[in-house]
Formats: C-alpha cells, structure tokens, sequence
C-alpha cells in the first residue's frame, strides 16, 4: 500500500496510540504538498502519554542541527540525501551499545 507522507505521519501517529512498539521513528521535515511537517508530526507524537520513540529528523536544512534538536526537540537529525555513512555516525548517538556488522556479499564472479 502506498502512502502519501502525509497520511503516513497520521498512520504512525495512530498506531503509536495504539500501543504498537517501534525502536526508532525517522520524520521528514517537510510533507508533501505543505499539510504536514515534521515538527508538528512531533508535537502531536510527544502529546501522546508515555511516549519515549526517538525521532530523527531527515532534512534538506543545510547545518541546522541545533534548531531541529535544540529549537524542535528531535532526538537528532540527519541531511538528505541518506546515507549509510550517516546511519552510521547518527544512531549510535541515541542507541549507546549499537555495534554494525559488515556482512561479506557472496556474488559470483
């Protein structure tokens, strides 16, 4: 099922009210067509009781880390376009015990 961002920021709001379980929620900081965004998914998120999900921001904002986790309250943010270098440096600042594994490919030559 395809979903528009926005109507996918209703659906993890729903579902989390639901009592359904996530490790970690990674929001766009802007939805399609201007109806949503991800501060305000956040606030809604942060009004639900109990609720304790890190949440990354994923942007276009160039060097605006301290107004998405300072100024927004986000648990961190990353800068599109995404990538597993980034992954990498971000998670382990909100997983502390977080360890990557590199897995060999078995391609034939």
């Amino acid at each position: 099922e395809m979903l528009s961002e926005e109507r996918a920021a209703q659906l993890i709001i729903e579902r989390i009210k639901n009592n359904e379980k996530y490790d970690l929620i990674i929001s766009n900081n802007i939805y399609d067509s201007g109806h949503c965004d991800g501060p305000e998914t956040l606030m809604r998120l942060r009004e639900i009781d109990n609720f304790n999900i890190p949440v990354i921001v994923l942007t276009v904002s160039k060097g605006k880390r301290d107004m998405f986790v300072n100024g927004y309250g986000f648990n961190e943010y990353m800068e599109k376009l995404l990538t597993q270098d980034k992954v990498m440096e971000t998670l382990p600042k909100l997983f502390k015990d977080l360890e990557f594994t590199k897995i060999e490919s078995n391609k034939s030559a």
